[in-house]
């Protein structure tokens, strides 16, 4: 098992992860070919990094996003983790654990002073892995709202 940063090749792979994930968040999966315009977009930017776990074949069986944020509360920055989704078959193995401690340590090293993220209320699962590894429920509530109605949030 590798865990490494992301490069533009892995886009695909990524991307295919990222439809998995809504899949089993039950929620409708962008177009593929418009998820990886967005991905691409996003390795381009500066402010994002993909962490990728592969296995010893190099296909991508995780795949995680570090989107580098500043606060005004803290005057510092921050990470916000998204899209982390390792396949059923490696999860209890230390894929997630190995990816979320690189996480850290990139957020770390970029200076960040705390990594957010939101997790689904029904996943129990997800919530105990995140507690295992020193996150804690901040008590609050991820609210949207949707710009355009002709495009299916998710």
């Amino acid at each position: 098992m590798n865990v490494r940063t992301a490069t533009p090749s892995d886009i695909p792979g990524i991307s295919r992860l990222i439809q998995k994930l809504a899949q089993h968040d039950g929620v409708p999966a962008p177009e593929p070919q418009s998820l990886q315009d967005v991905l691409s977009h996003l390795m381009t930017r500066g402010s994002t990094t993909y962490l990728v776990a592969e296995n010893d074949e190099g296909e991508l069986v995780g795949s995680l996003q570090l989107d580098f944020r500043l606060t005004t509360w803290e005057a510092a920055t921050y990470v916000y983790l998204e899209d982390f989704f390792v396949e059923e078959e490696y999860r209890g193995r230390g894929v997630g654990s190995v990816m979320l401690d690189l996480a850290r340590t990139i957020a770390q090293e970029r200076g960040g002073v705390r990594i957010d993220l939101d997790v689904l209320e029904s996943s129990a699962e997800a919530q105990r892995f995140y507690v295992r590894h020193g996150f804690a429920d901040q008590y609050r509530r991820f609210m949207r709202l949707v710009l355009n109605e002709n495009k299916t949030p998710a």
